[in-house]
């Protein structure tokens, strides 16, 4: 009786070495590898048996990975474990991590007061002296995506990037030009303007097909240099699909970014027509 009590208390610390092993495993390719972060989870026996951290950090890697999968989670019973194991720690990553991934359930139940609700307290959870650097974090590696895959030969080139615990850095090519709201208000050339839009509607163009939203349309954002003008400031940029966008600017911005709606090219395109309507002044 006590081998077995043995042997049977050696396979339980096994299992949970296997588990904590997996969820480590898991959280360390989720940003890149969402879907592996998924398969992983997946390959957990049992879940419902974890207990304590274990359980804890499941339901908030279970709820990211499904996020980050485009899998609409409305129910909250799951990361809601999460929240019950966090919600006590101040100024803790993973309680604020809990409350954004039960901001998004919400938000895919289209109970956006909850969802807003949620999202608030993610930032009160946020470790002080790191302010939002979830959120940082989030678009600074969107940021390093869409500048290395999108093929456009009107944009900065994205040279190196590194990251500290106050600031995340991009190194571009510096495009020594002027911004197109300066250069329109010396020059009032037609053809000038017809071309600034078909430089930017390349971009666009390159840049929906990767997948991601510029969101961020504006004469200030795009630099006039040896009669072409050049997009730059992509740290806005969302994935197509998004519910949520916290960078853009007011101006020329789309209505669907000021809600919890889910964004695709018709944003920019509606920030296009504004940028039209000023340059061309049409009423």
């Amino acid at each position: 009786m006590l081998l077995f009590t043995f042997s049977l208390y050696g396979c339980n610390v096994e299992m949970s070495q296997k588990v904590n092993e997996t969820l480590y495993q898991a959280e360390n390719c989720m940003e890149e590898f969402p879907d592996s972060a998924l398969s992983l989870l997946q390959h957990i026996s049992h879940p419902e048996d974890l207990k304590g951290k274990a359980q804890a950090d499941y339901a908030l890697l279970y709820s990211q990975a499904c996020d980050k999968n485009r899998i609409s989670i409305t129910n909250d019973s799951l990361i809601r474990i999460a929240v019950r194991y966090y919600k006590d720690k101040d100024e803790d990553l993973n309680a604020a991590k809990s409350y954004f991934y039960l901001g998004c359930v919400y938000r895919n139940a289209n109970q956006d007061a909850m969802a807003i609700e949620a999202y608030l307290k993610a930032l009160d959870k946020m470790p002080k002296g790191k302010p939002h650097k979830l959120w940082m974090q989030k678009y600074f590696k969107l940021g390093i995506n869409v500048l290395s895959n999108l093929n456009s030969i009107h944009v900065p080139s994205l040279i190196t990037c590194f990251e500290e615990d106050f600031a995340q850095c991009f190194v571009e090519t510096y495009i020594p030009g002027i911004n197109a709201r300066q250069y329109f208000q010396n020059h009032r050339c037609l053809f000038k303007k017809y071309r600034l839009l078909i430089d930017v509607l390349k971009v666009l163009q390159d840049l929906h097909q990767i997948g991601y939203l510029y969101i961020d349309l504006k004469l200030e954002n795009i630099i006039y240099y040896q009669n072409h003008f050049y997009l730059i400031d992509f740290n806005a940029c969302i994935e197509n699909h998004s519910h949520v966008a916290v960078m853009a600017s007011k101006s020329n911005c789309a209505p669907e970014l000021l809600t919890l709606s889910e964004k695709d090219i018709r944003c920019d395109i509606y920030a296009l027509g504004s940028l039209i309507q000023e340059l061309f002044g049409i009423a």
